[in-house]
Order: C-alpha cells, then structure tokens, then sequence
C-alpha cells in the first residue's frame, strides 16, 4: 500500500488498517506555519463555494418559478424544510474539498510556502501536495455532483 494513490478505495482501507491513527499523527506532524497561514484561506473559499451554490439553486428555481421573488421572505421563513435543507445545507458539503483545494493551489504558488511544505511532508504517506491535493479531488468528484443534484431537486420542490 506504500505506492498507491489516495483514490477513495485506498483512502477507505487506509483507514481500516492497523496503525492508522499513528499514520494520520504523522501527517499532522507534516504541517508547516504556512498551513495555519492559508487555513483561514480554505475556509474563506469554502463559504464562498457555498455561497456560489446556494445563490446557483436560488437562481435556478426563480428562473423555474418566478413569482415566487416576491414570496423569498415566506419562503425562507417558518421550520427548515427538505428543500430548504437540501438548497442551503447540502452545498457546505461539495464546498469542503473546494475550498481546501483552493488554498492548497494558492498555497503552492507562494515559492516559500511551497518548499516548506514539501520539506515537511518528505517520506510522509500522503502528506504531500500531490497526494493531498489527489485526495480531495477524489473526495470532490464525489461530492459536487452529489451536492448538485440534491440542490437542483431542492430548487424544484421549493415552495
């Protein structure tokens, strides 16, 4: 297991192996103080990519339904309900892995950040810029479409 790839598979036996949370020690030990410097980056780019979903599944059930702009506020008030939960709660999901891709890419354009950070995680299973940033890919191609279609269908049954 020491040359594949972090592809979901790999990951869900990663995880299921003996030693796991040593490995997962280990790559924590990998950070660097330009991780920490671009965390508030990723989370910023995860309340965007949220932002972006919801305003998208806003504006596809307005096109769909267009009376209901003047109805937003009765809409939105009252319990969550399944189209709600599906339009403004499912989205943080997908924009999870967006988000932490985003500050990782910015991350690797700063020279300094960059040789620091694979310094740290030479010889570390995963825990290099490639890896991690393979992993949340993988985790994206999951989730994004997963989080659209839950959005289209919460857009449609708004109301």
């Amino acid at each position: 297991m020491e040359d594949e790839r972090p592809t979901l598979k790999n990951i869900a036996k990663e995880i299921g192996m003996r030693g796991y949370f040593d490995r997962a020690r280990e790559r924590r030990s990998a950070k660097t103080v330009w991780d920490f410097v671009f965390l508030p980056v990723g989370f910023a780019a995860i309340g965007g990519y949220w932002y972006g979903f919801v305003r998208l599944f806003l504006w596809l059930h307005f096109i769909l339904y267009p009376a209901d702009i003047a109805r937003l506020k009765t809409l939105m008030g009252g319990s969550i309900t399944l189209a709600q939960a599906l339009i403004f709660l499912v989205p943080v999901l997908p924009s999870v892995p967006l988000g932490f891709m985003t500050a990782n890419g910015l991350m690797w354009l700063v020279p300094p950040a960059r040789r620091a950070s694979e310094k740290a995680a030479q010889g570390i299973k995963w825990a290099s810029f490639r890896d991690s940033q393979h992993a949340l890919f993988n985790m994206a191609l999951v989730l994004v479409p997963a989080g659209l279609i839950c959005g289209v269908i919460g857009a449609l049954i708004l109301g």
